[in-house]
């Protein structure tokens, strides 16, 4: 996916009182978060080589209002079974890992096509 087509799907998200206000993105299959005026960047995660030797991706990302960000990451040309997500603490710091799950049976989902994460962080939808 192109970078600049990439950062859609971000929120804004006001972290605690002594940082400023931030944004979330994918740019290059790499997660980052930036202050608004671009001057300080982190990346949070980088693309993920999986134990077939291939690499997945950073495909969508999305922020709470608290700070807390999630993101989607699968190897391109695979089933959305294959996607994973992870989430990261306002503190940069990662507890939370795993697939995305769906309903089992007959149909064949194509997901996420909208990612995101409620306002209270709490939740994750796709």
């Amino acid at each position: 996916m192109r970078s600049g087509l990439i950062a859609v799907l971000c929120l804004l998200t006001v972290a605690p009182a002594a940082h400023a206000a931030s944004i979330a993105y994918v740019d290059g299959g790499d997660v980052w978060l930036s202050s608004l005026d671009g001057s300080k960047k982190v990346r949070l995660a980088a693309p993920v080589v999986n134990s077939a030797g291939k690499t997945e991706k950073w495909l969508a990302v999305a922020a709470s209002d608290g700070g807390r960000i999630v993101a989607a990451r699968n190897e391109p040309g695979k089933i959305s079974r294959s996607s994973w997500f992870k989430v990261w603490e306002p503190d940069g710091t990662s507890t939370v890992e795993g697939p995305l799950n769906s309903p089992g049976g007959w149909t064949i989902y194509v997901y996420p096509l909208g990612f995101d994460i409620t306002a209270d962080g709490k939740h994750l939808v796709y």
